[in-house]
């Protein structure tokens, strides 16, 4: 599994996430999510954050976040929950 997507979707974790990453988006499979996601992967201000990001489809996570690192590079940074 490539590092940028990291899996932790125990419900215990999601209600802790803002405690566990310094930046958590929900809904990033959205328009707007996604292009949030991909903001801050790329802005060098977040650089060494931790991201979570969260959405009702874990498969259309994994699509979304496989379509920024075509276009971007790998994110090591960010977790799937």
């Amino acid at each position: 599994m490539p590092p940028h997507q990291s899996i932790d979707i125990n419900p215990s974790t999601v209600s802790r996430m803002g405690s566990r990453y310094d930046i958590v988006v929900y809904g990033a499979t959205g328009f707007t999510g996604s292009y949030i996601v991909r903001a801050i992967a790329t802005s060098p201000l977040f650089k060494g954050k931790t991201i979570a990001v969260a959405g009702r489809s874990e498969a259309k996570l994994r699509a979304t976040l496989d379509e920024i690192v075509r276009d971007i590079g790998e994110m090591t940074h960010l977790v799937i929950s």
